[in-house]
């Protein structure tokens, strides 16, 4: 047979299957995004009857999903358009988890075993004095329930269990700081400021058993309940949980 036939027939085959292969390996290749096609304004979502439907009309299709990394995933758990739901409830964390109940992208989140790692990568962006760069009050406002939703996020249990000892020392050092930072815009902050900031670093000293802080909460019923539940009763809480974080990071420095 002709060798130049033969090249050209090899040829063809390798183009058959480059031609095969390259669709997949660009679907591979993809980010997944989901932007919410859905939502007040459109004219799907005037046509939804029921809030109870136009809640369920932000959740993801089961295959975007289980396609999205979890950096993605992120940033549109915290672009979730009824994010404020958790201010209807008794507690921060009870509102966290009625929005857990309603939208499938919270419940994902907190199966992804990098989800804190991407989580404390926003963390690191925020900072509590550059909410003095908005004139406006609504702005002030958005600037402000960006660490709420954020910090929320990180003081679940689940997302804290899954991190590194690496992820934990940041997470120290960024909520102490964003503490002492909103600590010192009263003004924009106020006490509510800085609960969330406090829970994330008492919770992460209870997932990591940090004995200290067992034996604090044993001796003190407020305590242990503003970390389970977020409710606080009184401001002496926020000192002892900051003190404790602030002991225990310099233990993790040392090892």
């Amino acid at each position: 047979m002709n060798t130049k036939i033969l090249k050209s027939n090899h040829l063809k085959r390798i183009i058959i299957i480059l031609l095969t292969i390259t669709p997949f390996t660009l679907l591979a290749q993809k980010e997944v995004t989901w932007d919410y096609p859905i939502k007040p304004g459109t004219e799907e979502w005037k046509s939804l009857k029921s809030y109870d439907e136009k809640l369920n009309a932000y959740n993801f299709p089961i295959e975007v999903l289980e396609k999205m990394n979890t950096k993605n995933l992120v940033k549109t758990c915290l672009a979730y358009p009824e994010f404020r739901l958790i201010m209807t409830r008794n507690s921060i964390q009870e509102g966290y988890s009625y929005i857990k109940s309603i939208f499938n992208g919270f419940a994902e989140l907190e199966k992804r075993k990098d989800a804190g790692f991407q989580l404390i990568d926003e963390y690191r962006k925020l900072k509590p004095v550059e909410v003095k760069n908005y004139n406006e009050l609504v702005d002030q406002g958005k600037h402000i329930f960006k660490f709420t939703y954020l910090e929320i996020l990180l003081a679940q249990r689940a997302i804290l269990t899954n991190m590194s000892v690496n992820d934990k020392k940041e997470l120290l050092e960024l909520g102490i700081s964003n503490y002492e930072g909103k600590y010192n815009l009263p003004k924009y902050y106020s006490s509510f400021g800085l609960e969330t900031s406090t829970l994330v670093l008492g919770r992460l000293l209870d997932v990591d058993n940090y004995q200290a802080y067992i034996s604090a909460a044993a001796n003190d019923e407020r305590l242990k309940r503003f970390i389970a539940s977020s409710i606080l009763f009184d401001s002496s809480s926020l000192a002892k949980t900051i003190d404790l974080a602030k002991n225990y990071e310099i233990r993790l420095k040392n090892e």
